[in-house]
């Protein structure tokens, strides 16, 4: 997560980070043996997640 200056605001860029799944990872494997949720299981995605939405609100 980071703010970056523009123009006459700023703007946070946050990312999902990585997710994979059945298919995700063709033509290197057929197919993918587990779900992988990253960073999405874990409770301090969410709380920076809150956060980002927080300072966006104000």
């Amino acid at each position: 997560m980071y703010l970056r200056d523009y123009e006459k605001g700023t703007v946070l860029y946050f990312t999902l980070g990585h997710c994979r799944s059945t298919y995700d990872m063709q033509p290197l494997v057929e197919e993918y043996p587990e779900l992988e949720r990253g960073s999405w299981d874990l409770p301090v995605f969410y709380e920076l997640l809150r956060r980002g939405i927080a300072w966006g609100i104000q």
